[in-house]
C-alpha cells in the first residue's frame, strides 16, 4: 500500500509575488512560484496535522511577465512614515503543480490514513471546498485554483529552460519549543517550463517536520 496519494492542482491569477528574500530594498518576485509557496496554497486548499503536502513539481503554463509600480509603504511598523518602493509583480501567471499527501507517522498509521483521510480529501478537492482562500504570494493576490483529473493541451508547459539560481524550497523547524521555522533553499532550475522539486532534500527534511507537526498540535482525544 502506497503511504502517500498524489493529486494535480490547476493555479493561476491575475497578479502574483514571490518574493526573492535577499532583496530588501524594492521586493521583486521570483520568476516563478517557489516550492514554498505552492505549498502554502494547498495548506490553504486542505491541511490537518495528520498529513503534511510535499510539492514534487511545479509546470509554468503561461509566459512570465512581470509589472513594476511605485507604492508606498510604511518605513517602520512603529511610526507613520512612508517610503516610496519599487514593486515587481508577476501578472497573469497559471501554473500546474503536482504534490503528495503523505501522513504523519506519529499521527495516523497508513491504513487509518487510506480509509478515513484518503477519500476525505479526494471529497473536499473534488466539491472545490477549501479551507480560507488561497493566495499567490501575498494576500493581496488570491489564486483561483483547480483539481486536475485529467491532463489536456491546455496544461502543456511554456518552452523555457532557464536556470533559477537558489530558491526557498521549504520551511524547517529549528526550534520546536518556540515554534520556530526558519527557510532552506535549493538550486532552481527550469527545464522546458518545469520546476522539478529535489526529492532527496524534502525527505531529509520530513521527519523533522513530522515530529514538530505532532508536538505543536494536541492530539484529539478519543470518545
Amino acid at each position: 500500500m502506497m503511504d502517500h496519494i498524489s493529486f494535480s492542482f490547476r493555479v493561476s491569477g491575475p497578479m502574483a509575488m514571490f518574493t526573492v528574500p535577499h532583496l530588501r530594498s524594492d521586493p521583486y518576485s521570483e520568476p516563478v512560484m517557489t516550492p514554498s509557496a505552492a505549498k502554502g496554497v494547498l495548506k490553504s486548499i486542505y491541511w490537518k496535522p495528520e498529513g503534511e503536502w510535499e510539492i514534487e513539481r511545479i509546470a509554468v503554463l503561461k509566459p512570465i511577465r512581470y509589472s513594476t509600480s511605485k507604492e508606498h509603504a510604511r518605513a517602520d511598523w512603529n511610526s507613520d512614515k512612508h517610503t516610496l518602493l519599487l514593486v515587481s509583480r508577476l501578472v497573469d501567471v497559471d501554473y500546474l503543480i503536482d504534490a503528495r499527501w503523505v501522513p504523519n507517522p506519529y499521527r495516523v498509521d497508513v491504513s487509518t490514513y487510506h480509509k478515513k483521510y484518503g477519500p476525505e480529501i479526494t471529497r473536499r478537492l473534488t466539491r472545490g471546498e477549501a479551507f480560507r482562500q488561497p493566495h499567490l504570494g501575498v494576500t493581496d493576490h488570491p489564486a483561483s485554483w483547480s483539481l486536475v483529473l485529467e491532463r489536456d493541451a491546455r496544461l502543456a508547459p511554456i518552452d523555457l529552460t532557464e536556470d533559477l539560481g537558489t530558491m526557498v524550497l521549504d520551511m524547517v523547524p529549528v526550534d520546536a519549543g518556540r515554534d520556530r521555522w526558519d527557510p532552506i533553499f535549493f538550486r532552481a532550475r527550469l527545464d522546458s517550463g518545469v520546476l522539478e522539486v529535489p526529492e532527496s532534500l524534502v525527505l531529509k527534511h520530513r521527519d523533522q517536520i513530522m515530529r514538530a507537526r505532532d508536538n505543536h498540535f494536541p492530539k484529539r482525544k478519543s470518545a
